[in-house]
């Protein structure tokens, strides 16, 4: 607020920590000073949508490659502690213990149970986690990924996409600059939304992995322009 009171001669852009969610908290950015809005992870593109057409007089900006948070970063108020104490809570790098509140034994299929739900959530965190921070032969990054949503990011009214990951070496910034400057020459050639999903979802040949859509920052995009389905069948 105080900065949007002076007259500095810079753009100031709020912060997808500010978490704004709608169009209402959008508008008092506004008032604050801001001219960009960055969208918290995890909106829909149908939000997207509606907040940048109730508030045309700003910019919006939304995520589009990698750093999933698990947790809304606006709203997190957990710990980040260093590797040998177990890491940010969000890794979930620590021993559970199951019991009933009544006191009797679990029974065999309520742990088979338990057991496959601690699967499925470790394996959401892979994805979340950049598929392990892991790369492509020649360096892509994998990980949250919008790449196949940019034609309706686009339609949306979004000024500019966001890529994630500060902390990255050099080497993987620019891999992911270069896969989004790559998908965006698509759209800039006047490919469709189908055309330029297809390419980005091929980009890393993985398309197993965008079939799970664990990886999607818009995970409605994947029910419009699935990958191969033998490939999906491959994950």
């Amino acid at each position: 607020a105080r900065l949007g009171q002076r007259d500095l001669g810079v753009r100031l852009h709020a912060s997808s920590l500010l978490a704004c969610r709608n169009a209402g908290a959008a508008a008092v950015l506004g008032e604050l000073g801001a001219c960009r809005v960055v969208l918290p992870r995890d909106v829909t593109l149908d939000e997207i949508a509606a907040i940048a057409a109730a508030r045309p007089e700003l910019e919006f900006e939304a995520f589009v490659l990698n750093d999933g948070c698990v947790f809304e970063e606006g709203n997190c108020h957990t710990i980040h502690l260093p590797g040998r104490l177990g890491g940010p809570i969000c890794l979930d790098r620590y021993a559970v213990d199951y019991r009933r509140v009544d006191g009797r034994r679990l029974s065999d299929a309520e742990a088979e149970a338990l057991a496959a739900n601690d699967a499925r959530h470790d394996e959401w965190l892979w994805y979340r986690f950049g598929c392990g921070f892991s790369v492509t032969a020649n360096g892509l990054p994998f990980g949250p990924c919008g790449l196949c949503a940019v034609s309706a990011l686009a339609g949306a009214g979004l000024a500019a996409v966001k890529i994630a990951g500060r902390e990255g070496p050099l080497d993987r910034k620019l891999k992911s600059v270069e896969m989004v400057r790559a998908t965006l020459d698509r759209l800039d050639r006047g490919e469709d939304g189908a055309q330029v999903a297809a390419f980005a979802q091929g980009l890393r040949a993985r398309q197993d992995l965008c079939a799970t859509g664990y990886m999607c920052y818009y995970r409605e995009v994947i029910e419009c322009y699935r990958p191969d389905a033998p490939l999906a069948q491959a994950g």
